[in-house]
Order: structure tokens, then sequence, then C-alpha cells
């Protein structure tokens, strides 16, 4: 059989880094938001960030490392060239 290869998934602050785009995460994760790319669950503690099933193909929800019971994106590097471009903040 053929083993897949790994599609690497990466915080959108170190995607944003490595792709060379000027905008912050917090400024990244609201224009995720407007456009729908992202949408705010609410938590126990505080609201939280989702990636809705439509754009799964762009990255996963991964369990939070500080409340097992909400989720952070992560974004898959090969798409995230795309994600920029929706968004209008590509290079």
């Amino acid at each position: 059989f053929f083993k897949r290869p790994e599609n690497p998934l990466m915080a959108s602050a170190d995607l944003l880094r490595k792709f060379g785009s000027p905008v912050s995460s917090v400024k990244f994760n609201s224009l995720a938001v407007a456009h729908g790319l992202l949408i705010v669950k609410e938590g126990i503690l505080r609201n939280y960030k989702v990636i809705p099933n439509e754009y799964l193909c762009y990255g996963k929800n991964l369990v939070s490392s500080s409340n097992q019971k909400e989720t952070q994106p992560y974004w898959f590097e090969s798409t995230f060239q795309e994600v920029l471009n929706k968004l209008g903040v590509a290079k």
C-alpha cells in the first residue's frame, strides 16, 4: 500500500512568519472570523475559535492544551497560501 505523505499542521503565527505575511495572528484571526474561516464558540472560561466543517480542507481543530473541552485551530502548511488569498493578506 502507498503511504500518504503527511501534511504538516502549524499554528497561524508560525505560518504567517513562514509565509512572510505582514499581519499578526490576532489580525489573521479577526479576518478569518469575518470571512467565516473561523467561528467563535463559547467556552466555560473564555471564547475560543474553531474551523467550521466546510473549511477543514485548510486545517484541523486540535484539543487545546489549556482546556480539554476546547479546541484550537491549526492550519495545513500546504493550503495556507489559499487561506491568505481568501483573506486578502497574501504577500
